[in-house]
């Protein structure tokens, strides 16, 4: 297999089923994926994502009970170097004020063991 040839896999993020369709937010969630990514220098690109939840799971401090953030898993496509290509979730909140979310979305944390190699689309 040649550097950047695509390898068949028999598994499609296209059939991967979005809980939650939300343009602005899944452009967000890619930017932080891709950001994050290049500052901890990966070597896979990331180029698409599907949000996994139906609604904001809301993050609470568990002494208080006070609203801390929200965050939604997310499935992100990769490619890499070597021509195969992934699908992993991760995990991205959004914090919260007392009274508003912010509009930025940061990375909070990957899902253990749930990168998987798909075909690349």
């Amino acid at each position: 297999m040649k550097q950047g040839e695509k390898i068949k896999i028999g598994k499609s993020y296209s059939t991967i089923k979005a809980g939650m369709i939300n343009n602005e937010l899944e452009a967000k969630i890619l930017t932080c994926i891709q950001e994050y990514a290049k500052k901890s220098a990966w070597d896979e690109t990331f180029t698409n994502v599907k949000i996994q939840n139906e609604d904001w799971n809301i993050v609470q401090n568990t002494l208080s009970g006070v609203t801390t953030g929200r965050s939604v898993i997310a499935y992100c496509f990769a490619s890499w170097p070597d021509g195969h290509c992934t699908v992993q979730q991760f995990v991205f909140k959004q914090k919260f004020d007392g009274q508003n979310y912010s509009k930025m979305v940061n990375y909070d944390g990957l899902i253990s063991g749930s990168q998987e190699k798909v075909d690349c689309e």
